[in-house]
């Protein structure tokens, strides 16, 4: 699915961040929803690093739990308590939502951290994947079942919600990849058991604030190319997915040559072993 970006970068990184989170495409409105909740995210940081007061009296509506959701309900200011917390400005279905109170952990109380994770493991089967086939190439145990098995240790899950996971985030598995790329090469990640594990809640909820974008688009475009090629297994790791794609650079390195070595290396202590020799 081609999706047309905008051409200022602030709204380009915002849109892409959309798709991440909420890759179906009849969630337009969780997207905007969260586009307008950072947008507000970073006004709010403004205000509150000039000294400026928030006033509490345009705040119409809280959010309050409904099942497994969150939704906003108008309120009567008059009986509004001082406590109250994780309160919204919204018009209609059709305008977009305006975060003034708790504005974050309103993202954090709607499980944006198990979309992280959702991201995470998704990006880090199609790069595991990728890691098996640098080094010595094996017929069997390095496809995408063997990367599901090391994401396993890697994330500390069970492998039916990894395989669930890839499941519902395997359309923009390319982003999260690239993304990760830039984490990797930034940080210095040592070999240990779940290495991954709990990295969603240390994600920010702008998460792709400083992210160059034509590098990003680069690398996932090299990453999509790779998911939707024949792996030494036999199979395509994206056959048959509908992935989210926008207008990518004309050149871009292969994903093999933006796997930074580090990040190979820890893959591998995860590697799962072949039942069958080549």
């Amino acid at each position: 699915m081609l999706i047309d970006l905008p051409e200022h970068d602030v709204s380009r990184r915002l849109t892409i961040a959309g798709w991440m989170l909420f890759p179906r495409p009849e969630d337009d409105d969780l997207r905007r929803l969260y586009r307008s909740a950072i947008q507000h995210i970073r006004v709010m940081r403004i205000l509150k690093d000039a000294g400026q007061p928030i006033d509490p009296a345009s705040q119409k509506y809280k959010w309050v739990k409904s099942g497994d959701e969150l939704v906003a309900i108008e309120q009567d200011i008059s009986k509004l308590a001082v406590s109250e917390s994780r309160s919204a400005l919204i018009g209609s279905p059709e305008k977009i939502v305006e975060f003034f109170d708790d504005y974050e952990n309103l993202l954090r109380c709607a499980n944006i951290d198990l979309l992280f994770r959702k991201g995470i493991v998704s990006g880090l089967i199609l790069l595991a994947c990728c890691a098996f086939q640098t080094k010595s190439v094996r017929r069997y145990g390095d496809g995408k079942a063997g990367a599901q098995k090391a994401v396993v240790g890697m994330a500390g899950i069970g492998l039916t919600l990894v395989r669930e996971y890839f499941k519902d985030f395997a359309s923009v598995a390319h982003l999260w990849a690239s993304w990760l790329l830039r984490i990797s090469s930034a940080s210095d990640l040592g070999v240990h058991r779940e290495i991954f594990n709990g990295m969603e809640n240390r994600i920010p909820t702008d998460f792709m604030v400083n992210v160059d974008i034509n590098d990003m688009l680069g690398i996932a475009k090299s990453a999509l190319a790779f998911g939707r090629g024949e792996i030494n297994t036999g199979i395509t790791i994206l056959g048959g997915v509908d992935a989210i794609e926008f207008d990518w650079l004309e050149n871009s390195p292969s994903l093999m040559d933006a796997l930074p070595a580090n990040l190979v290396e820890i893959f591998e202590q995860f590697r799962p072993e072949s039942k069958l020799k080549r």
